[in-house]
């Protein structure tokens, strides 16, 4: 536990604190087998019983911290992040938030900080394995002759093989899902088992133990971020568990595990589930506002919080329910109690998601604004991207807009424009490739390109792409690097700038040589931060100016300085209209806007939301009353 509260407040030196969840599962299949094996050769178990256990040890101190995350969250929180939490939430309440997590981002990846439920995958993880583990050694018990080493033991070789697999072809569900995990808790079992001999050797006992926690301390300090996990490197935390463990097995206790019977130890031990409970909602939501890396006082500051949380719900929380006079004390009373709990809590977590993340809770819609539902039939599926047919109904398409996601969030502006002008088109998008052919060797794109041909009577095209960070090689206030390669000498080292010239100069050709208009759709003003978030937190719950965190237009232009000099190029040929929809998304300091008529214009970092869209949408009327007067 304590790995993992100084992995996660940033502490130097605990890059690899992550593999306490680890070193936890070992322990814990150790401690439930004896405590499930004892009861069976006693003729004594009963599987209400262990689930009353088990809700007892989990559930008093969980649902505090849900509702605190809950709390938290109203507050803090930008509506899509909020409807975002409240899957997490229905996943802790109903013990499947490994598979949430797993479908949605890497234990790693930055937004991962944002999420305050996140640490709950391994009590899902272990939850999961206990639904099936108890009823497991009973059938083999009374079926298979208490023969438990070997049956477990093909288990274990299983899910290990799985684990090495899964990280080589897809580690982030690796990290969470049950299957690949298992082996790690069935170490514990076999030791459980007693399937190694007993060793009356003290100096044996000593290695092993030494070893053990050797491995486990290595595997704190020299572990990272960057480790391939879990796979073959959760053998050395795991192992090492297991080693240790079985070194204390005897009589005498060697050194180091008599360390662990100190007092401030064995006093974290106790409080231990509660302060992993407690300790990464306080650095999600400390994260969440600060906006900057943990600072050594505020990692001081989390962990003491963590503390006094813990304590306090381990002295208030969890020991009322446990013991021989315990709330609670009639099974059906608290099997009755626990499952109101959860459909409430699973209640509440529907209705945010439901509600689209509470947005009234910081803004309203006036009401002047409606904007209808964009109306688009789908033609032509090609691997991630797609075209649409949007528009008037009964009208030949005249136009098509070709883009990646930065064209995209222009739907909802283009399609209103189409219906108010009487005219059709396509929409052609790929979200995270470059518009242009001969770049980055994208079939979409000679597809696209295709598309335009087989259909003389779409006259305008418009393209529209994230031009800044293709020209930079990288995001916007993001390290990440986007790269591009000319597709006829992809190994030539050039710069993004030049790949994109090129590329530019090549598709805007054709499609004037084929008797196309031209339209190219300057970008937008990229954030740089989760543009509600920084609204919601800063703005509204903080108070401050936000104008210091977004770009204004001197940094605008400083970021698309390669891409205006590329237009500025083009707009000297007969055919070519550039379009500047960042116009409209300045304000009259000359700061980039994130709200307008009291609605959000992003959704995120660099993407207009639905409103957005229809704010900009009049940069578009020029070149559809040119459409409308062709028809």
């Amino acid at each position: 536990m304590l790995a993992v509260l100084l992995f996660h407040t940033k502490v130097p030196g605990f890059s690899g604190g992550f593999v306490g969840v680890d070193v936890f599962f070992v322990i814990s299949g150790f401690l439930i087998t004896s405590i499930l094996l004892k009861d069976i050769a006693d003729g004594n178990h009963s599987i209400p019983r262990f689930y009353e256990r088990r809700i007892r040890r989990i559930f008093p101190a969980l649902f505090p911290v849900i509702a605190f995350t809950l709390v938290g969250g109203a507050i803090l929180f930008d509506p899509k992040s909020y409807k975002d939490f409240s899957e997490s939430v229905l996943g802790t309440t109903l013990f499947y938030s490994n598979f949430v997590f797993a479908n949605q981002l890497g234990y790693f990846d930055t937004t991962a900080l944002q999420k305050p439920l996140l640490h709950t995958w391994s009590l899902a993880v272990e939850e999961q394995f206990y639904i099936a583990f108890p009823l497991l050694l009973v059938f083999i018990n009374r079926k298979l002759k208490s023969r438990y080493a070997p049956w477990l033991s093909v288990l274990a070789l299983s899910s290990l093989a799985a684990s090495i697999y899964g990280v080589e072809h897809h580690q982030a569900k690796t990290f969470y899902l049950v299957h690949d995990r298992a082996w790690e808790l069935l170490v514990g079992s076999l030791l459980a088992l007693r399937v190694l001999p007993d060793s009356s050797s003290c100096r044996l006992r000593r290695t092993l133990s030494f070893s053990g926690i050797g491995l486990v301390l290595y595997s704190i300090f020299f572990y990272s971020e960057a480790t391939p996990f879990p796979g073959y490197f959760a053998a050395a935390p795991v192992i090492g568990a297991a080693m240790f463990i079985y070194g204390g097995m005897g009589e005498e206790l060697p050194a180091a595990n008599r360390l662990l019977t100190s007092k401030p130890l064995v006093f974290v031990g106790v409080i231990s589930y509660s302060l992993y409970l407690w300790h990464w909602p306080f650095v999600a939501f400390y994260e969440y506002v600060s906006y900057r890396p943990l600072r050594p006082a505020d990692s001081l500051a989390i962990i003491s919080a963590s503390f006094l949380a813990a304590i306090l719900s381990w002295k208030y929380v969890e020991q009322p329910f446990r013991g021989s006079s315990s709330l609670l004390a009639n099974r059906k009373h608290l099997f009755a109690a626990s499952g109101v709990i959860m459909m409430v809590t699973s209640l509440v977590a529907v209705v945010i998601y439901n509600r689209d993340g509470l947005p009234y809770r910081y803004f309203q819609e006036k009401g002047t604004v409606v904007l209808p539902d964009v109306r688009q039939v789908e033609v032509e599926k090609i691997g991630d991207g797609k075209i649409c047919r949007i528009g008037a109904d009964k009208v030949a398409a005249s136009f098509i807009l070709w883009g990646d996601s930065h064209a995209g969030h222009f739907l909802q502006g283009l399609a209103e424009k189409a219906e108010e002008y009487g005219v059709s088109g396509y929409t052609a998008t790929m979200p995270t490739d470059i518009p242009l052919i001969g770049v980055n060797a994208n079939p979409f794109n000679e597809r696209v390109m295709s598309f335009i041909g087989e259909h003389p009577e779409v006259r305008t095209v418009m393209i529209a792409g994230i031009w800044g960070a293709y020209a930079n090689g990288h995001r916007y206030g993001e390290a990440q690097a986007v790269t591009l390669t000319d597709e006829a000498d992809p190994h030539a080292a050039r710069a993004n700038s030049e790949v994109m010239r090129d590329g530019f100069l090549r598709t805007v050709d054709r499609l004037l040589e084929s008797g196309r208009r031209v339209v190219i759709v300057s970008d937008i003003p990229e954030i740089g931060y989760n543009a509600p978030r920084l609204y919601m937190v800063k703005a509204v719950l903080l108070g401050e100016d936000i104008n210091r965190y977004v770009p204004d237009r001197h940094s605008y232009k400083v970021w698309n300085k390669e891409y205006e000099r590329i237009a500025t190029e083009l707009a000297s040929r007969k055919g070519v209209t550039i379009l500047h929809p960042e116009a409209m998304l300045f304000d009259r300091g000359g700061h980039a806007m994130l709200m307008a008529n009291n609605l959000l214009l992003y959704h995120d970092a660099d993407h207009l939301s639905k409103y957005g869209s229809h704010f900009v949408a009049p940069v578009f009327d020029e070149v559809f009353r040119g459409i409308a007067g062709s028809k």
